[in-house]
């Protein structure tokens, strides 16, 4: 690739970072749509953008989010969801906070290094290093099954 080319092209992949974060960070909601486990970085940039995440109803999801998201069972459940978030601002906003809340509660790098060393000093069969809050919530919360109504 000549050097020219090249330049452009890393310079496109540095705006188009820009803009997935100018993206992210002033969407009125996000959808996360994807059936792949674990998990997902995009999910979780959405959370910590503090977004409105509404996310497919699947296991691994649903721990991602906890009470933070609105699950959504099918595209028809989707549609359903979508135009009461877009009638409600009110529960737009209530869903960013509870975003940014759950990224630093469950996802800042102090609370994941501390579930790794306790995992570790398990398999060590050592006591647990840290005490942790495990508190996850499962797929059938009681935010998730209001935002459903």
């Amino acid at each position: 690739m000549p050097a020219k080319l090249a330049g452009e092209f890393t310079n496109f992949r540095g705006q188009a970072r820009l803009l997935d974060r100018a993206l992210q960070q002033n969407a009125y909601c996000y959808v996360h749509a994807t059936e792949v486990g674990g998990t997902h970085p995009a999910l979780l940039e959405a959370l910590g953008y503090g977004n409105c995440v509404l996310t497919l109803a699947t296991s691994e999801n649903l721990e991602v989010v906890g009470e933070a998201g609105i699950p959504y069972a099918d595209e028809r459940d989707l549609t359903d969801i979508l135009q009461r978030v877009l009638r409600d601002a009110s529960l737009v906003s209530a869903y960013r906070q509870r975003a940014q809340a759950r990224i630093r509660e469950h996802y800042d790098w102090e609370h994941v290094v501390n579930l790794y060393e306790n995992l570790f000093a398990r398999m060590a069969r050592q006591p647990a290093p840290h005490v942790v809050d495990f508190n996850i919530e499962r797929p059938e919360s009681k935010a998730a099954s209001a935002a459903r109504r």
